[in-house]
């Protein structure tokens, strides 16, 4: 089953001094959402069930929340009701779909149970690592079209390269990672690589776009970037967070791209995720750069506390440099007045920049990406350390 992440509430606003504002994302299910690539059935049998009345959308929270509690208390006929209500309000959801497919398992309707996971597919679900370790499908393995739909995703996720002008663009999908896409300048050679950029979207949607438009900087100044595609915009879990590495590790055999000590670049709820990474490894990252994002304590936030983050005691934090932005109306602008000192003083370099009369938002104007390019640049020539 896709069961709610569990989420460090990752502020996706500007928090009130005092008092941070949590935001609670619901989902269904105890592993990850997931997402994926269309595909078509492999199997044509008709689910069983009577005809259930349509739900409104406004009740699809409550009737996951209580899919959740059905599964918990392993009241399974019950929740393949919810689950049909849940179809009948979102038909074209995916993962309705997919817990379904869960249901039926565990009710020991295997035929209705692949017809159904065959139609998640087809609406765009494709986690095969999370379908191969989620133990409500475990009566499906050894059946032949569980195989033959595994086969087909992993095809279908293999990377693939297509090149337009100057650009090459890398797509697929790690077992156990993110599905992804790749920009790389044509340019890049293995005598040459270029380095690695990765952006962590903001709550609520992929962000994607503003991120694309970074692209020709970023390609410019020899990096590549990369972009997640599809998986569960609403924020970041401690399980995303592990499929990052997973993902980058994917592209390290790829011509032209040096993956080691990537770049990550967040936005809002993305950049606290890359603050929260940095936190847990600063040696992995080579760099962050933050929009709109704070150093705040997720530990705090989450008791509704605004407090600031508490700086590693590792040497390696000295090796990862920061580039930010926030806005001058910005209420997490006083957070970074705070902390600067420490981060100084911890031997952080921080190039921070204050954006005049705007508040929490993407703050990548003319200016900016004129003081972005110039900090890559000389990243660029440092070879990562902006101490020499």
């Amino acid at each position: 089953m896709l069961k709610s992440q569990e989420r460090k509430p990752l502020p996706p606003h500007p928090p009130a001094r005092g008092k941070g504002r949590q935001r609670r994302v619901l989902s269904v299910g105890s592993k990850s959402l997931a997402a994926g690539a269309a595909l078509l059935l492999l199997c044509g049998w008709a689910v069983a069930g009577e005809p259930t009345p349509p739900a409104e959308k406004d009740d699809v929270p409550k009737l996951a929340r209580l899919l959740y509690e059905q599964f918990r208390n392993a009241d399974y006929e019950g929740a393949l009701k919810t689950c049909e209500k849940l179809i009948a309000a979102q038909p074209k959801d995916k993962d309705h779909r997919y817990n379904q497919a869960c249901t039926l398992a565990r009710l020991s309707r295997p035929e209705e149970a692949l017809a159904a996971l065959g139609r998640s597919v087809e609406l765009g679900y494709g986690d095969v690592g999370h379908m191969l370790a989620d133990e409500d499908l475990a009566s499906l393995r050894e059946q032949a079209q569980f195989k033959a739909l595994l086969a087909r995703l992993r095809e279908q996720h293999a990377p693939r390269t297509t090149v337009q002008g100057q650009v090459k663009t890398v797509t697929g999908w790690p077992e156990g990672g993110l599905q992804y896409k790749l920009l790389l300048s044509s340019a890049a050679t293995p005598a040459q690589p270029h380095r690695l950029a990765v952006w962590l979207h903001p709550s609520g949607g992929s962000g994607n776009q503003a991120a694309e438009s970074l692209a020709p900087l970023f390609l410019a100044r020899g990096w590549a970037l990369l972009l997640f595609t599809d998986k569960n915009w609403m924020g970041w879990s401690d399980e995303d967070a592990r499929k990052i590495p997973l993902t980058v590790g994917e592209l390290k055999e790829l011509p032209g791209l040096a993956v080691a000590r990537p770049l990550l670049l967040g936005y809002s709820a993305g950049g606290q995720a890359a603050l929260n990474l940095w936190l847990g490894k600063p040696g992995w990252p080579g760099g962050l750069i933050l929009d709109a994002a704070y150093p705040l304590s997720l530990e705090a936030y989450a008791q509704r506390r605004v407090e600031p983050l508490t700086i590693p005691a590792d040497p390696a934090v000295k090796e990862c440099p920061f580039f930010v932005l926030v806005g001058g109306k910005d209420g997490g602008r006083q957070i970074w007045d705070q902390v600067l000192p420490k981060f100084k003083e911890a031997g952080v370099l921080v190039d921070y920049h204050v954006v005049a009369d705007r508040g929490h938002e993407w703050l990548f104007g003319a200016a900016e990406q004129k003081l972005l390019s110039e900090w890559l640049e000389k990243l660029g020539k440092a070879g990562g350390d902006l101490r020499k």
